[in-house]
């Protein structure tokens, strides 16, 4: 995940329910009933339902590559230099 991504202004308040929900889900498997109702407030039930079989299938590649040492597709890291790169510029 992005730590800090709760307090930071690079997310919206959507983007920030749908990071809460994803950390929550791989790392705990289940959801508070806040971060639930978060989400509620941000996105449909059909949209809740495909966030969900997204994370799950992320989850199952990541189970699937770690025993077979296939080593990362790069986006984690794409996505951290862009993060990067916002707060670099938000700070001249």
């Amino acid at each position: 995940m992005f730590p800090g991504f709760r307090a930071s202004n690079l997310f919206s308040a959507r983007e920030r329910a749908a990071l809460a929900y994803a950390e929550e889900v791989s790392r705990h498997r289940e959801v508070p009933d806040e971060t639930h109702q978060e989400l509620q407030n941000h996105f449909t039930e059909v949209e809740i339902v495909e966030l969900t079989w997204l994370i799950a299938v992320e989850t199952y590649f990541n189970l699937i590559k770690i025993p077979l040492r296939i080593g990362s597709d790069g986006l984690r890291e794409l996505a951290e230099e862009r993060i990067e790169r916002k707060l670099t510029a938000g700070r001249d």
